[in-house]
């Protein structure tokens, strides 16, 4: 099963500068940026030569969207602050 860890916060926040050190402090091993919050996820990629294979056990979802709908029951919902606190980037 896929864990969801989703991240919500204005445009410009630092959602998209923070990617990599919120993905290692939250343990994913891939990230969507940019998701709208209301669209289906798609937890899948495409691989040249193996054609679409599942992106990973964790996954870090960005979006601007500050209600967004979870995609399933083991989604964690975070706002940016939350997120920055929680991963002990920010105080």
């Amino acid at each position: 099963m896929t864990l969801i860890v989703i991240i919500h916060g204005p445009m410009a926040c630092g959602k998209t500068r923070n990617k990599q050190a919120l993905m290692h402090a939250f343990r994913c091993d891939h990230a969507i940026d940019d998701w709208d919050g209301r669209e289906s996820l798609s937890l899948t990629k495409f691989v040249r030569g193996t054609g679409v294979v599942p992106i990973g056990e964790k996954c870090l979802v960005l979006t601007n969207n500050p209600n967004p709908r979870a995609p399933s029951s083991s989604a964690e919902i975070y706002s940016f602050g939350e997120a920055m606190r929680k991963s002990g980037l920010a105080n």
